[in-house]
C-alpha cells in the first residue's frame, strides 16, 4: 500500500465518510465506505469494519496521534513515523505538497505544528491562518506571525517553501480549497470545522477531497488571543536587546523590498512574505546582480540572477495572488536604488540588519523633497538577539554547508 493509495483512494473514501456520517447520526460504517471497500483501505483510515462513528468523527482521524510524548526531536521523528505509518508513507515518500490550517488552534500550539508539519513534506506547506488574523489591513501582529512560522523551520527544513495564507491577501476558504497542488490537509483537531469546510469547497470546485492527518498536540496550551505574543526571535532564545518588530497599519501602492535571495530560505521568506502582504498594488523587488557577488563566500555556489528572480517573484504571488511584481538587477552599489529615485513609493521592507541603510534611503529622498517611507521591519530568522550583527540564518552558512558536503 503505497502513497499513490494514500493520495487517490483514500480521499474519495474520506468523502463519502463525511457525507453518510453527517446524514445519519448512528449508522454501520462498512456500509458508509461501501461492502466492497478492501479491507486495507480500512485499515488506511483506522477503523475497523462495522465499527459505529458519530457524525463527522471519521473525517480528519482516520490518521491521528493524539499528543507528543516530549519536546525533543526524538520525540517528534517517532511521530512523524508513527503518522506516516498510519498513511502508509514511507518516510521516504513524503508529500511533497501540504496544507497545514491553524484556524482555530492556539497561538502556543503553531510552532510544533509547523515544525511537525515541515518534516512531513518535501517542497511546499502552505499554512492557513485563517480570519485568526481578522483585520483588513495589515499592523505589527502579522509580523511576529511571520516571526514564528519562519522561525520553526530553522532547525530542521531552512529551505522549505512556507506560505503563509493571510485572508486579508485574498485567501479565503474557497481559494484555500482550490489549491490543486496539495496532496495532504494536515490540522491540530481544533479546527475540525475548518477541515470540513475546506473538503466542502473542494467538492464544489470539483476537486477530489483530501487525506487528512492530526497531528499531535503539544502539552502546553493557552487560550487563543486576538493576535500572537510578541515573538522577536525563536522561543528558546529570546533576549532582552531584542528590538521590536514594527509595521505601519496599512497596506500600499507602491512598495520596494532588496536582497540576494540566494537559496531561498526562511530569512528571505520572511522578508518577502511581509512585502507582498504590506503591498496592494505594485512591489519593486531589487536583485543583487550576478557580477555584484563575485566575491562572496563560495561565489560558484551562488545561484544565477535569473533563477534567483524567478524564485523570488513566485513566491510573492504565492503569497499574494493579485501581487503585480517588478524585479530588477542591482548592478551598481554607488548608485542609488530604485526606492531612493522613485518619487511615488510609499514603504520600504528591511530587516533589523538593514536599517541604516533604510536611513540613507531616506536621507537620500529627503534631500530630493521626496517623502520618507514607510519602514517595514521584520524579524531576523534564526537569531539569538534582534542586533543588526547578530548571528542568523544565512544564504553564507548555507553555501559553506553545501561546500563542505560536496568535499565529502
Amino acid at each position: 500500500f503505497d502513497v499513490s493509495m494514500v493520495c487517490t483512494g483514500v480521499p474519495f473514501a474520506v468523502q463519502i465518510v463525511a457525507a453518510a456520517a453527517t446524514a445519519s447520526t448512528n449508522c454501520n460504517f462498512d456500509r458508509r465506505i461501501g461492502r466492497n471497500t478492501p479491507p486495507r483501505l480500512h485499515r488506511a483510515l483506522g477503523c475497523a469494519r462495522h465499527t459505529r462513528r458519530t457524525p463527522g468523527e471519521a473525517v480528519g482521524r482516520h490518521v491521528c496521534w493524539n499528543s507528543l510524548d516530549g519536546r525533543d526531536g526524538t520525540s517528534e521523528r517517532s511521530a512523524v513515523r508513527e503518522l506516516h505509518r498510519q498513511a502508509r508513507m514511507p518516510k521516504s515518500e513524503r508529500v511533497q505538497v501540504g496544507l497545514l490550517s491553524l484556524c482555530g488552534v492556539p497561538i502556543s500550539q503553531w510552532r510544533d505544528a509547523v515544525r511537525l508539519a515541515a518534516k512531513m513534506t518535501t517542497e511546499r506547506l502552505y499554512v492557513y491562518v485563517g480570519r485568526d488574523l481578522d483585520a483588513t489591513q495589515p499592523d505589527s501582529s502579522w509580523l511576529r506571525t511571520l516571526a514564528l512560522l519562519f522561525n520553526a523551520l530553522v532547525d530542521d527544513a531552512p529551505l522549505l517553501d512556507l506560505v503563509p495564507l493571510f485572508h486579508a491577501a485574498g485567501w479565503c476558504g474557497p481559494q484555500v480549497a482550490s489549491l490543486d497542488s496539495v496532496q495532504v490537509l494536515l490540522h491540530l483537531g481544533e479546527n475540525d470545522n475548518t477541515v470540513l469546510a475546506l473538503q466542502a469547497d473542494r467538492g464544489s470546485a470539483g476537486l477530489a477531497p483530501l487525506p487528512v492527518i492530526q497531528l499531535p498536540r503539544s502539552s502546553e496550551s493557552l487560550p487563543l488571543a486576538s493576535s500572537p505574543p510578541p515573538l522577536t526571535s525563536p522561543p528558546s532564545a529570546q533576549t532582552d536587546d531584542a528590538a521590536p518588530s514594527v509595521a505601519p497599519a496599512r497596506a500600499f501602492e507602491h512598495v520596494a523590498v532588496g536582497g540576494t535571495f540566494d537559496r531561498l530560505h526562511a530569512g528571505h521568506r520572511i522578508l518577502l512574505a511581509a512585502a507582498a502582504l504590506w503591498c496592494k498594488g505594485t512591489l519593486y523587488v531589487g536583485i543583487a546582480a550576478d557580477a555584484l557577488l563575485a566575491k562572496k563566500v563560495h561565489a560558484h555556489l551562488i545561484q544565477p540572477y535569473e533563477e534567483r528572480a524567478a524564485a523570488a517573484a513566485a513566491f510573492l504571488k504565492s503569497v499574494r495572488p493579485s501581487l503585480e511584481v517588478r524585479h530588477g538587477a542591482l548592478v551598481d552599489p554607488t548608485e542609488p536604488p530604485l526606492a531612493s529615485t522613485m518619487a511615488e513609493m510609499q514603504a520600504l521592507v528591511i530587516s533589523h540588519e538593514t536599517t541604516a541603510g533604510a536611513a540613507a534611503i531616506n536621507a537620500y529622498r529627503a534631500g530630493k523633497g521626496f517623502a520618507a517611507l514607510e519602514l517595514v521591519t521584520v524579524d531576523l530568522i534564526g537569531a539569538a538577539s534582534q542586533t543588526p550583527d547578530a548571528e542568523k540564518l544565512s544564504s553564507t552558512a548555507l553555501r559553506q554547508n553545501d561546500a563542505a558536503n560536496n568535499a565529502l
